[in-house]
């Protein structure tokens, strides 16, 4: 290929996707010395001016730099994060631990794109010493439990908070120094958990009509998956146990499938069933709920545009005579967001 084509081929598998997929993964199957050598030439001809210096770090100084990172953040809030009092704080202390979050959020982001890091981490699935508690990772003696993970991104957005109640004007520029729309990577965690654990339950449906693997296909790594993803979204849970004891029981049933498209049919079953009773009893239009469903991000109101032509108040009338059309309006908003941030945006990984 060519230098261009050989950056644009990698430019379009690192396209990001929404949630969904924030990097890519080019895999080498023949000649990867005279390919590393091709990607190296392209990579100087177009980064940086031509510039020799320009490969990605290696995996040794983006595991230091998670470690220095996270130290340096442990060292600012005396490695308490319980203990972090956001509102009687400086400004220049919540700004300070605002980037310190954030790079050892990057350098999780970062370490995440590692081979060497599935195996050098070493959380997997552990608990703490009480036995009680998931562990996000440890290593070089640093451990970041899933109860610290939840108290620090809890402070995180309260200093934010904090520093956005403090300032006035429609664009504060004591805020410029702070970048307050940073997506936190840990937060989006989950996502690299199920697509693991879907990959897994992949594993087994691949290996059907292989007696040796199916005398093994009870894996308790996998139930502890589900029951720690059930802990944080247990109607994603129900439905991926369920799939889960279905294969054990019937594995047959499975034969030639994908465990991706096989949960994604059931999601969307349940969300379709859901949204139909929602529809049929509000009077709504089900394409719209759709829509709404599908982007509305649960936090304040549900706005809804064009309600005139969404909702079908004369044929609500026809069982609900003595309802008001602002009144109306205002339940089918109600009701619409509880069904979306309850029993839908759950199911939406």
């Amino acid at each position: 290929m060519s230098p261009q084509g050989l950056i644009q081929a990698f430019s379009r598998t690192n396209r990001i996707f929404k949630k969904i997929k924030d990097y890519g993964n080019v895999i080498t199957f023949q000649t990867p010395a005279i390919f590393k050598h091709a990607i190296d030439e392209a990579l100087q001809l177009y980064s940086n001016g031509g510039e020799t210096s320009f490969i990605a770090p290696s995996y040794s100084k983006v595991k230091q730099e998670l470690v220095d990172n996270y130290s340096s953040l442990l060292t600012l809030i005396n490695e308490s994060p319980a203990t972090i009092d956001i509102s009687g704080s400086s400004d220049e202390f919540l700004k300070n631990f605002i980037k310190k979050f954030q790079e050892m959020d990057k350098s999780v982001k970062a370490i995440n794109t590692y081979e060497e890091w599935e195996k050098d981490n070493d959380a997997g699935n552990e608990t703490d010493d009480n036995g009680d508690n998931l562990v996000i990772f440890k290593v070089n003696g640093l451990t970041l439990t899933k109860e610290t993970q939840d108290t620090l991104i809890g402070k995180y957005n309260s200093a934010i908070e904090e520093l956005k109640r403090r300032v006035t004007g429609p664009d504060p520029e004591s805020l410029e120094d702070i970048d307050i729309t940073y997506k936190l990577e840990l937060i989006s965690k989950d996502e690299v958990n199920y697509e693991y654990l879907v990959s897994l339950i992949q594993k087994y449906i691949n290996a059907y009509g292989d007696s040796e693997k199916f005398k093994a296909i009870h894996d308790p790594a996998i139930d502890k998956y589900i029951e720690n993803l059930s802990k944080k979204n247990n109607k994603l849970g129900e439905i991926l146990f369920g799939v889960w004891n279905e294969l054990k029981a019937n594995p047959e049933n499975f034969k030639g499938k994908q465990a991706m498209v096989v949960i994604n049919e059931r999601i969307n079953k349940i969300i379709d069933d859901k949204l139909s009773a929602f529809c049929d009893e509000w009077c709504v239009e089900k394409t719209d709920m759709w829509h709404y469903s599908k982007f509305f991000n649960g936090e304040g109101e549900l706005e809804i545009s064009n309600m005139e032509k969404f909702c079908y108040i004369d044929k609500y009338k026809e069982t609900h005579p003595t309802a008001m059309k602002l009144i109306y309006y205002k339940q089918v908003r109600e009701m619409a967001r509880t069904l979306i941030v309850d029993e839908i945006k759950p199911l939406l990984i």
